[in-house]
């Protein structure tokens, strides 16, 4: 377990999971020099799962995800047109992103968790969310590679899953690890 950024200390920017991913890396690197590391997996709800999968893609070394609640897209969806009905919508969430990108010095265009979770395959992915949140699943799930689960869990909204179904969590998650690393040498 390990504290990202925000966590550590007041003074360093929440980036919603893009520099997160980085301190990530990091630590699966520290991990991964151990030696007495043998398999490394990761689990990460909201900012957390946005650093889970953009981490997993850009090392091989995270062997298995479960991301809980993570946006399919956070910076793109904030800056696309939403329409006439959401005009006044669209503009704020425009306006969120500009300032966002100002205040983290992240660029336009950075990859979101959908542009990157089909190169995590063939490691596995277990996705989690709630049934009110349920299209950010889907859509992640849609590209991903295999293999990945996805768990809509009724009657949860963003967070939760444990709360609403105890014995399913427990029991999907502690099964999702078994398979992921049972297996492997």
């Amino acid at each position: 377990m390990y504290e990202h950024r925000s966590c550590a200390s007041s003074s360093l920017l929440h980036s919603g999971g893009y520099f997160e991913a980085e301190d990530l890396i990091s630590a699966v690197g520290y991990l991964a020099a151990r030696g007495d590391i043998h398999h490394i997996g990761v689990i990460g709800f909201s900012t957390g799962g946005t650093a889970a999968l953009l981490a997993a893609a850009e090392t091989p070394r995270v062997e298995a995800v479960i991301a809980k609640g993570a946006p399919a897209r956070f910076l793109s969806a904030t800056n696309s047109k939403t329409g006439a009905a959401n005009e006044l919508e669209g503009w704020y969430m425009r306006l969120v992103l500009k300032f966002f990108s100002q205040q983290t010095g992240l660029p336009t265009g950075v990859k979101e968790p959908v542009d990157v979770i089909g190169s995590i395959s063939p490691r596995p992915v277990l996705l989690i969310y709630g049934e009110h949140e349920a299209s950010q699943g889907q859509t992640l799930y849609a590209q991903a590679g295999g293999p990945t689960e996805l768990w809509i869990v009724p009657g949860a909204g963003h967070g939760g899953y444990q709360v609403a179904n105890p014995q399913e969590y427990a029991s999907r998650v502690v099964d999702f690890i078994d398979r992921a690393f049972n297996n492997k040498p």
